[in-house]
């Protein structure tokens, strides 16, 4: 992968102005001369199971499976709608192509695989219609004009971007992968942290354990509380003013709801999507809540939170856990991040789960001396931030190997580099 390859010996302008200069002996041909493109066929949702015969293709792959198949072949399939517009992938057998999906035939003497590569360099989603639920438009498409080799030449394009993206493509992985166990330390750690298995000043266990009284939260150590949440805060509900009302909304004050919340990288909150007015916080009856606050999503879903950065007020598809004295909002934040699931089990709803104020104040927590919540939560502070520093740069390392893939694609399909005396590197 890290050989570098020269360019063609000469070349010609194109034409086309995105496309530049192509290799003298390339064609530029419209789409249309080289395969045919045809939206799927609808399927509804009842036909479509976990299990069956023939995968059913959707905008971003397999969408499940069916008894039934409208193509059997090697096609490359076209996102043709929404945010998956202009995704491009191939599909080999027998399968069913929703209407969802574009389906491109190729004609005789052409690279399925080859075109694959070259529809991907082409970031086909700059053609989709504007409007609300984007579509691709076909017809514009097909009229397109791009660079065509041989068919000797495109079938060593394609093998030599099977072989190195399949290459950046498994780094990939591993860096995902090595994502995810970072992720999983860090919720060991806090786990482990908050719940006593070790003591944060020492390293070591507590000298005593007691039972907790909780199933799922095992001993604790001795000298610890376990208490109602409402023991330590005061729980406080959300509300949203009538939206028919102008007078009530695009305001200064910060109105949070569970959307803003699932946003967030950071664990502190201070704006939202939407404000209010000082009239439209006084007609709902609410008041802002402090700075320092914790503000939990209980319903779609239930489980996102920050502290407030400053006053701010909720929807009523969140609650505001304002401290009490010896309470430290940050030790407390890092308890309920473990408690997700264990909130969502008292849950109650049909349409969708929502926590109620009743059942919030009641979920049991444990509470250690002040002085252990602080040093607990600043030892977290601590530790989670290296972790999430390391997160953080795999993630950019990541986005630099994506990079480095679609500007290798774009290279050779568009005759920037010549690959034709490639061979696989021995292993």
């Amino acid at each position: 992968m890290s050989r570098s390859y020269k360019p063609y010996p000469k070349y010609k302008p194109s034409g086309i102005e995105w496309l530049g200069d192509v290799p003298e002996h390339w064609e530029v041909r419209r789409l249309k001369t080289l395969c045919s493109m045809k939206s799927g066929e609808g399927i509804t949702n009842d036909s479509i199971d976990h299990v069956g015969k023939y995968p059913v293709y959707g905008g971003n792959g397999i969408r499940g499976y069916t008894n039934r198949y409208t193509h059997d072949g090697e096609f490359v399939l076209i996102g043709r709608q929404g945010a998956l517009c202009g995704n491009v992938y191939i599909a080999r057998g027998r399968f069913w192509a929703s209407e969802h999906a574009v389906v491109v035939s190729m004609q005789n003497n052409h690279s399925i695989r080859w075109l694959n590569f070259l529809l991907f360099a082409m970031n086909l989603n700059k053609y989709s219609t504007a409007s609300a639920q984007p579509g691709l438009a076909v017809e514009r498409i097909s009229n397109i004009s791009v660079p065509v080799p041989q068919f000797s030449e495109q079938s060593t394009i394609a093998t030599y971007l099977d072989h190195q993206t399949a290459r950046i493509d498994q780094l990939i992985d591993k860096k995902e992968q090595f994502i995810k166990l970072l992720q999983e330390k860090r919720t060991a750690l806090i786990t482990a942290a908050v719940t006593g298995r070790f003591d944060v000043r020492t390293g070591k266990p507590y000298p005593k354990y007691k039972p907790s009284g909780i199933e799922w939260l095992g001993d604790v150590p001795e000298h610890w509380e376990v208490k109602a949440i409402k023991r330590s805060f005061q729980v406080v509900g959300g509300s949203t003013p009538k939206s028919g009302d102008p007078s009530f909304w695009d305001g200064d004050i910060v109105w949070v709801t569970p959307a803003d919340l699932s946003r967030l990288e950071s664990k502190w909150i201070g704006d939202s999507g939407r404000k209010i007015t000082l009239k439209g916080l006084a007609s709902c009856g609410s008041n802002l809540i402090p700075a320092g606050t914790i503000i939990l999503s209980t319903r779609a879903p239930i489980g996102s939170m920050a502290i407030a950065s400053k006053p701010l007020c909720t929807n009523q598809g969140c609650k505001s856990l304002v401290p009490n004295r010896n309470t430290n909002t940050d030790f407390f934040s890092y308890y309920l991040s473990i408690c997700v699931e264990q909130l969502n089990v008292r849950g109650k709803g049909t349409t969708f789960l929502e926590l109620s104020e009743d059942e919030l104040g009641a979920f049991e927590s444990i509470s250690p001396p002040l002085p252990e919540q602080s040093a607990i939560a600043t030892y977290l502070d601590h530790q989670t931030f290296r972790i999430d520093q390391l997160i953080e740069k795999t993630r950019q390392s990541i986005e630099l190997l994506k990079e480095k893939r679609t500007a290798l694609i774009t290279a050779a399909v568009t005759g920037k580099i010549d690959v034709r005396d490639w061979t696989p590197e021995a292993a």
